[in-house]
């Protein structure tokens, strides 16, 4: 985190982009969390099916993410902001 918020490296953000960026990431923390711990952890007699709705959550979770990044470069190529160019 802060070494993309030093100024010499001069990146094009702004402070809302940078906000989305690094909650981005954090996300992507919990959900290899959780992932490990749905598929590893042993719980107590009577709270196994926590293990099964963890995996639905973090399914759930990959899924909208996957949806998003997918929504947002589709529609970064339809406006033409990450086109080629014609050299």
């Amino acid at each position: 985190m802060y070494r993309q918020s030093n100024e010499e490296l001069l990146r094009a953000h702004n402070g809302i982009k940078f906000l989305n960026e690094f909650l981005a990431r954090h996300l992507l923390a919990y959900i290899t969390y959780f992932m490990a711990l749905s598929l590893t952890a042993t719980f107590l007699p009577g709270w196994e099916w926590t293990k099964t709705m963890m995996t639905f959550v973090v399914g759930t979770t990959l899924c909208f993410y996957v949806l998003g990044v997918y929504k947002t470069a589709s529609s970064r190529f339809s406006t033409g902001v990450l086109t080629k160019s014609a050299d």
